[in-house]
Parts: C-alpha cells; structure tokens; sequence
C-alpha cells in the first residue's frame, strides 16, 4: 500500500540514440573549365604589355582565366609575354600552369622566340633560356 503523497515510480522508456552517421568521403568534383573571359584575357594582356607583375596576378586570380585560353589568332597569354619579350610575365604564366601550344600559325611561344633568335633578336636569348629550364 502507498501512503499518501508519496509518487509512485513509474518505469521510464530507454531512450535510443540513433549511431552517429560516419560520414562518407566527399566526392571529387570534375574539374570544370571555366568559360572565355575575353576581358578577363585583355587585362591579362595589358599587364603582360605593360610588364605588370602584380597586376597580372590580380588578374589571374579574379577572373575566370585559364591558361589555355586564346584569343581569336590562337594565341595564348604564354604567346603574348613572348610576343613581347616578357620573360617575368611568361615565368608568372608558366608558374601558373600555362602550357605549350601552338596558335593558328601552328607556334608554339617557345618556337616563337627561337624565331626571333634565328632572325638575329637576341634578346629574345632569356625567354628562349626560360622554357628550356622550365619542366615540361
């Protein structure tokens, strides 16, 4: 018997912790080109003309550029730096990924600049010195 004010204990439900999801390994996005920027690409090349470093780096960063990028002649930005002798710009290209291919003359900027060494441009000896040091 209970006596008077006294509560009765009443049997709880167990609570049940659901297990704790183990998280499943992300997937790997496919990596996606970014579309043609044609003024993302016309700031690059006014920094490569203008031989401004900082300035082209700004640019790459802000602004769907991609290396492979090329203008209505098939040329590159790598093309352009050689095209004006830029061997700072073309190392901050190459560092940035930007490859070796040939424009709708079927150049390639390193055979560009052994062009204008054949042609007698020695100034163009740096950049020519670049690519060769360059891994491939």
């Amino acid at each position: 018997m209970q006596s008077p004010g006294r509560a009765v204990p009443v049997a709880q439900p167990a609570v049940v912790v659901p297990p704790t999801p183990t998280p499943t390994p992300t997937q790997a996005q496919p990596f996606v080109v970014p579309p043609f920027d044609a003024d993302g690409f016309e700031l690059a090349r006014q920094c490569i003309e203008q031989n401004n470093i900082p300035g082209l780096r700004s640019v790459l960063m802000r602004v769907n550029t991609n290396m492979q990028d090329v203008e209505d002649e098939g040329n590159t930005l790598l093309h352009w730096a050689v095209g004006y002798n830029n061997v700072a710009c073309a190392r901050e290209l190459l560092l940035k990924g930007a490859r070796q291919m040939t424009n709708d003359t079927g150049m390639t900027p390193l055979e560009l600049a052994s062009q204008a060494l054949g042609a007698g441009d020695q100034a163009y000896f740096a950049i020519k010195q670049l690519f060769e040091s360059m891994p491939r």
